[in-house]
């Protein structure tokens, strides 16, 4: 599925996993764009993992001045909201564009996740 802030795919994985790329910096952004796949009522059930890839810095030391990636701030964003437990890979360099990567791995809490999103939802509506 492609939206502007994410691009949330299935995964040739599973079919309990969605891949995330193309991230917006908004991390609460998209965050609400991945509920919204999720749990629109026309998508279907959620996956319990999604997974994405971004660039890490050597031996962990984060990229961008010490900021991170979209990518680091997305997982900071869920597990400070509590929404389930994010596992980040050692940092590997791509062999494709020598670039160093991590990979992360969502484990989903969907109760808080989706309870925050309709919460969500109502504010947007308001500010309509």
């Amino acid at each position: 599925m492609d939206h502007s802030r994410v691009n949330i795919d299935h995964s040739s994985i599973s079919c309990g996993v969605r891949e995330l790329s193309r991230m917006s910096d908004e991390a609460e952004e998209n965050l609400f764009a991945i509920a919204n796949s999720f749990y629109h009522p026309s998508r279907g059930q959620p996956p319990a993992f999604c997974i994405w890839s971004n660039l890490d810095g050597k031996e962990g030391t984060l990229v961008n001045g010490g900021e991170g990636t979209n990518g680091h701030r997305l997982a900071k964003e869920i597990t400070s909201l509590g929404f389930g437990k994010v596992i980040k890979s050692d940092p590997s360099i791509n062999p494709n564009t020598g670039s160093i990567i991590a990979v992360w791995t969502w484990i989903v809490d969907h109760e808080p996740f989706k309870k925050w999103y309709k919460a969500q939802k109502i504010e947007k509506l308001k500010d309509r």
